[in-house]
């Protein structure tokens, strides 16, 4: 996903991750993956946005914060910055934290949403990790496709996929109806077709789409322009065998013919002990073991499909991170291209059997453009 590329250097880059039913791992991984951008030192700020069951504390080992976003919406401090807690564990690591059990947190009004998001993209820092609250309410939502990639995290089982997949239809239905607010002759077709239940409806959003165009061209053409905006990735946590990776090139096909939008499968998360036993220690399971398979997966991902903006960048990177986890040692040595490369299907300079351009490239000092 190129999303980096259309980034102001004064602005992060806003991440959030949602899903379609709780207890999928969302939190878990949102913890992990701030921490995988601070390990790249990478500025990186982590917003539990999950107002109504804030958890984030606990997961990433700050039982009790010095600030929370109910000091932020009260009026007792002007800007989000200002309730960033430093991690005292992670550099380049600052957090904010929800406000864990205050009464009316998760039914924010539309005008504090639009406040929140603004003051989101004013924080200093080069990523924001956004962990969402499940479901779909309108807030998470709204905070979903303000960022400039939303990611959907789900299980392997028919009912997260099935979740999923109505998590998403209700992301278009919103993204749409947002933009012909102003087209009031338009609104019905959109209406009805989100009060439609998925498994009775057999309309297809082209098939909408063309119903409009017939009457409304230039409106289609903006709702159109509007889904190819979206930059949705797919994660499957907790995969027990690689074949269940499967399953999300179904769903893929699923959101492409029925919903008319694209997505990009960002890789699995392999289900393992470290992880529960990491949520217990309030460690992110990045951290508590290194060499773990699920921290493995994240690191690829992290490397090889959120920073994958610049060859270059991407390629020692993902050196970087293996090298501060321990994987295994990154010594210069002279390697030779093979199929076998770990970063072979990534790689535009591959050419099997001769010894690696790439490796060369970047010993003469040649580490491509910022």
């Amino acid at each position: 996903m190129n999303f980096m590329d259309n980034q102001s250097q004064d602005m992060p880059a806003i991440i959030a991750i949602g899903s379609g039913k709780g207890g999928v791992g969302k939190s878990v991984i949102a913890a992990s993956m701030g921490v995988g951008f601070a390990m790249l030192k990478r500025k990186t700020v982590v917003v539990d946005a999950d107002f109504g069951g804030s958890n984030l504390h606990q997961i990433i080992g700050i039982p009790k914060p010095a600030y929370t976003y109910r000091d932020f919406q009260s009026g007792q401090v002007n800007t989000l910055n200002d309730i960033i807690v430093d991690h005292h564990q992670f550099d380049n690591l600052g957090l904010i934290f929800g406000a864990a059990g205050s009464y009316g947190m998760a039914n924010e009004k539309y005008f504090n949403r639009q406040k929140f998001i603004k003051q989101l993209k004013n924080i200093h820092a080069e990523f924001v990790v956004v962990d969402l609250g499940a479901g779909s309410s309108f807030q998470v939502l709204d905070l979903f496709s303000a960022a400039d990639l939303g990611i959907v995290v789900m299980n392997p089982e028919p009912l997260s996929l099935s979740e999923s997949f109505n998590f998403v239809k209700q992301v278009v239905i919103r993204n749409l109806s947002n933009t012909i607010r102003k087209f009031t002759e338009v609104q019905t077709y959109v209406q009805d077709h989100a009060k439609t239940e998925t498994f009775r409806s057999n309309t297809r959003v082209f098939d909408l789409l063309g119903q409009i165009a017939e009457k409304h061209q230039d409106v289609a053409d903006q709702m159109k322009t509007c889904l190819d905006m979206l930059q949705i990735g797919l994660i499957l946590n907790r995969v027990t065998a690689d074949e269940q990776a499967v399953e999300v090139e179904a769903f893929q096909k699923a959101l492409r013919e029925l919903l008319s939008v694209d997505t990009e499968f960002l890789g699995i998360i392999h289900d393992n002990k470290i992880v529960p036993d990491a949520v217990l220690d309030g460690i992110p399971f990045i951290a508590k073991d290194s060499k773990a398979v699920p921290s493995r997966d994240l690191a690829n991902l992290i490397i090889m499909k959120v920073l994958h903006r610049k060859h270059f960048h991407a390629f020692w990177d993902k050196m970087s991170l293996k090298k501060r986890i321990g994987e295994e040692d990154f010594q210069r040595k002279k390697v030779i291209c093979s199929v076998n490369c770990m970063y072979w299907d990534e790689c535009k300079y591959r050419q099997g059997g001769y010894p690696c351009k790439l490796q060369y490239m970047a010993e003469m000092g040649f580490q491509g453009e910022e």
